[in-house]
């Protein structure tokens, strides 16, 4: 269609495609963001796309609404002309019951083993659970009882395809429920053992844990002290009543090459906040899901909101984990409060300690974040997170929150909702290397293979947000950005890659961020690379940003990138001061 705007303000126009859904009321999403028009501007052209969903294609009526700028009126003083629709057609997507797997998994997965294919989506309850009809060792290919109807594979998406993990082992133990209570099932706990290395390797456990009931977990170590060379690995976790496996006052564990599946509470936990020099690597959880039920602690528990992997002390090791869905947080950083005696009776402060080692971990379909040290204060002397991969996460892929000292090297945060760093209340954070990625090609279509939007269709998203005033006096920065790189930021007016955080206004402290662009690129899909409104709104102005490659200008040329507002008789010196 073409549109003109009968005003001398230049605005944009977003359509939104209505349908009737089939139980009544309406749906809408994203249709298009039509370029800006105005009296000088005049007529300009706009088109979009929708992918029709059978909900839609089986409705009873439809709507376009037409909203101008952000004015909040769906009625803009506008003409239009040439409005026309074309119907194309695609094939339609084919469930899959063939998959492609490594001949070494093929050749263990024999026809009745129980499989799950992780989410495609932002939410863990996109995952599948199917069963093995037959199985080719020579080529890799797994044929299934039924169908999924839909997932992403490394065809689809060679960069961020599905998880693909055995449910089984050959020796079970699985517990009868309580009769009287169905959420009571069984517990293994090494109790009080120091010294005495522990192994737990090749086990299906299911139905175990007890709701309610404290320190009953399906794996438990529990005030163990030290115990070097004791071995969790191989195990899957399944149908769990009470988290996965919880490790509490004991040190030097390895909880390596596991599978929890459906469980409510936290699936891998360190408990207390004591805990030293235990290493989780290669382990896998995804189904994780609140309790009805929580232990009674005076709200102190968090499992009501519960993540894959709960870190309550740092001084701990996390390796080629993978936390593929919960409905909250994929791994959280959760310091407790105060200082605490560690293994060797020294006293230690939870709040401070870096991460021993945390690399090549991945973070996807959660209902919240990727990654989050929310709400405690974490500010360790600074560590750093090593090719940490946060995608497809429903709100944001990492938020760092009153926290301090941290970073991010190398790694991606791609296709989450609304921010793919987030950070608020928190300094000296830095990303050296990092990709920023709004929404991919191969992350629309596999959204839209299981019916559903994605962020760029269904509001404002951002790429790194920043604070426009220091939480912490004696911090040196806000936000250090070098050699990050944007794309995939072409959603709209209502996308920005870099932008101040929506929080509350500045309290006159005057403790204003300096936040540092080194090297910073953009693709030619970031059309509003950095926006100062926000910081303007929070009462943050002027705003200047230092330009020093000409990378938020697109010129190459070194310059400054300011708010409207600078005081009579400001001038520019070769650097911002701090």
């Amino acid at each position: 269609m073409r549109w003109r705007r009968n005003s001398d303000a230049a605005k944009n126009v977003l359509v939104r495609w209505g349908h009737v859904k089939p139980g009544g009321g309406w749906s809408y999403k994203v249709f298009a963001w039509c370029p800006q028009s105005s009296n000088s501007i005049g007529w300009v052209d706009c088109e979009g796309s929708i992918t029709m969903t059978e909900d839609m294609a089986a409705s009873t009526g439809y709507q376009l609404w037409l909203y101008a700028g952000n004015e909040g009126s769906p009625h803009p003083s506008m003409d239009f002309d040439d409005i026309f629709f074309k119907r194309t057609y695609e094939p339609a997507v084919v469930p899959k019951d063939v998959i492609q797997v490594s001949p070494a998994a093929a050749s263990c997965w024999a026809p009745g083993s129980e499989l799950v294919l992780t989410s495609s989506t932002t939410t863990q309850d996109n995952q599948h659970a199917v069963t093995v009809k037959s199985s080719d060792p020579s080529t890799g290919l797994i044929t299934l009882e039924t169908p999924v109807p839909y997932t992403t594979t490394a065809e689809d998406d060679s960069e961020f395809p599905v998880e693909v993990a055995l449910l089984n082992r050959n020796f079970v133990l699985e517990a009868v429920s309580d009769p009287t209570n169905a959420l009571l099932g069984g517990h293994v706990i090494f109790f009080h053992t120091p010294n005495v290395a522990q192994t737990l390797q090749g086990v299906e456990i299911v139905n175990f844990g007890q709701q309610g009931n404290l320190g009953r977990y399906p794996v438990h170590f529990h005030m163990c002290d030290a115990v070097e060379g004791s071995l969790i690995s191989r195990n899957v976790i399944r149908d769990s009543n009470q988290r996965g496996v919880v490790v509490h006052r004991s040190h030097n564990v390895t909880v390596e090459d596991n599978v929890a599946y459906e469980i409510k509470r936290h699936a891998f936990m360190l408990e207390d906040g004591v805990e030293q020099f235990n290493n989780f690597g290669w382990n896998l959880g995804t189904g994780i899901r609140p309790v009805a039920t929580v232990v009674p602690s005076g709200n102190a528990e968090s499992d009501k909101s519960p993540s894959v992997f709960s870190i309550s002390n740092t001084m701990n090791s996390f390796v080629g984990d993978v936390a593929a869905g919960s409905s909250h947080i994929g791994i959280w950083i959760e310091p407790q409060d105060g200082r605490v005696r560690g293994m060797d009776d020294s006293t230690i402060n939870r709040q401070t300690p870096p991460l021993l080692h945390f690399a090549n971990n991945d973070a996807h379909s959660s209902n919240f974040c990727g990654m989050s040290s929310y709400p405690n204060v974490y500010r360790p002397t600074e560590e750093a997170k090593s090719n940490l991969r946060v995608y497809r996460n429903r709100d944001c892929g990492i938020l760092f929150h009153v926290n301090g000292n941290m970073a991010m090297e190398g790694g991606v945060a791609a296709d989450n909702g609304s921010k793919q760093v987030w950070n608020q209340l928190a300094d000296d954070i830095r990303l050296d290397g990092t990709r920023i990625v709004g929404n991919r090609p191969e992350f629309t279509a596999a959204m839209e293979r299981a019916g559903r939007s994605p962020a760029c269709e269904t509001g404002h998203m951002q790429g790194v947000t920043f604070s426009p005033e220091r939480q912490f006096g004696n911090s040196a920065a806000g936000m250090t950005l070098k050699d990050v790189q944007f794309s995939h930021f072409d959603c709209g007016q209502s996308t920005v890659a870099i932008e101040a955080d929506y929080l509350r206004p500045l309290d006159g402290s005057n403790r204003w961020t300096r936040n540092i662009f080194e090297g910073v690129s953009f693709a030619e899909d970031v059309p509003r690379k950095a926006s100062t409104c926000a910081a303007v709104g929070l009462g943050a102005n002027p705003v200047i940003m230092e330009d020093t490659a000409g990378g938020l200008s697109g010129t190459g040329s070194p310059g400054f990138v300011f708010s409207d507002r600078l005081p009579a008789g400001t001038a520019f010196t070769t650097s911002v001061p701090a």
